[in-house]
């Protein structure tokens, strides 16, 4: 039985790097590839998202419960705000929870959201998707929001894929010693 999905409600506007900062760090100087780079940049910053498990510039999520756990842990963080938390009560009519009957907290890098205090998740229709979490994650809306370490990661890759543009990048970002250390302190290991 399935026990979440997480889909994106609304795309990103911008990204980690831009197209002048990608070529300049790939020493590419002409224009005929700009096609090319723009794609590998999304390419870049989604494998390091996934890498990650995080979000890097803001972006709306929604996340779909079968029911209320006792705690709902936010994937793809930072967390910064939730939209709104809807669900269907036990007659299968949908209905949205003030916010102040819910609290969005941090720990140990991993956002959870939890009932606050004296409250309580109300009782649901026993059917998938019968609760949904919309809520903004990421850095923040521009690209200099994302931390350095990670923007020099995904110009890394960006440059391994224009350079190589084969299988071989995925080696040679496992053996680049740099890539790792540049991500590590960023990684989610575990909700």
């Amino acid at each position: 039985m399935k026990q979440f999905s997480l889909t994106s409600a609304a795309e990103a506007l911008v990204e980690p790097v831009s197209s002048a900062q990608a070529k300049l760090h790939a020493r590419i100087s002409t224009t005929a590839d700009d096609t090319l780079v723009a794609a590998q940049i999304i390419a870049a910053r989604e494998m390091v998202e996934a890498f990650l498990g995080r979000q890097l510039i803001t972006r709306t999520w929604a996340l779909k419960l079968d029911e209320f756990p006792e705690v709902i842990v936010l994937p793809r963080p930072p967390a910064q705000s939730i939209t709104s938390i809807a669900y269907l009560d036990t007659d299968g009519d949908s209905q949205t929870l003030s916010s102040a009957t819910y609290q969005l907290y941090e720990s140990n890098a991993v956002w959870r959201v939890a009932p606050a205090y004296s409250e309580s998740w109300p009782s649901t229709r026993p059917q998938p998707d019968a609760v949904t979490v919309t809520y903004a994650a990421g850095y923040g809306d521009a690209a200099t929001d994302v931390p350095p370490c990670i923007v020099a990661a995904i110009q890394l890759v960006i440059a391994g894929l224009y350079e190589l543009r084969a299988d071989q990048v995925e080696q040679q970002l496992h053996d680049n010693k740099a890539y790792g250390r540049l991500l590590w302190p960023y990684r989610i290991m575990e909700a």
